[in-house]
């Protein structure tokens, strides 16, 4: 929300998943020009270490934002976060605090 079409894109490193599900999701993106999928050449797990630096090495943006595939993003994080980047010229990386939880339910009574 709040960004134009053009204004993002989206680099998810497949490090060797062999989960249909995920497969099939990654298959569906295949034709959306602002969503690159990078996996390396032999299809099998390098690590996390590869992923992030075949993945940062796909980033055309100027802000580069991390999510783990099996995170959860509060809706308005990457607004919220570009902003503060954008009124803070000399601040150049962010944090964020985090909340465990083991089941969705938790996560939901949690929101806000």
């Amino acid at each position: 929300q709040g960004m134009a079409p053009e204004g993002w894109e989206l680099v998810v490193v497949d490090d060797g998943s062999d989960d249909a599900a995920t497969l099939d999701l990654l298959a569906t993106w295949a034709s959306d020009p602002q969503v690159r999928v990078v996996r390396h050449a032999d299809g099998t797990n390098r690590g996390i270490a590869w992923a992030l630096n075949a993945g940062w090495a796909e980033c055309r943006g100027d802000f580069i934002a991390r999510l783990d595939g099996d995170d959860v993003a509060h809706p308005q994080r990457l607004r919220v976060q570009l902003e503060y980047l954008q009124a803070h010229p000399s601040i150049s990386i962010l944090g964020g605090g985090f909340r465990t939880f083991r089941e969705h339910r938790e996560l939901r009574s949690r929101a806000g």
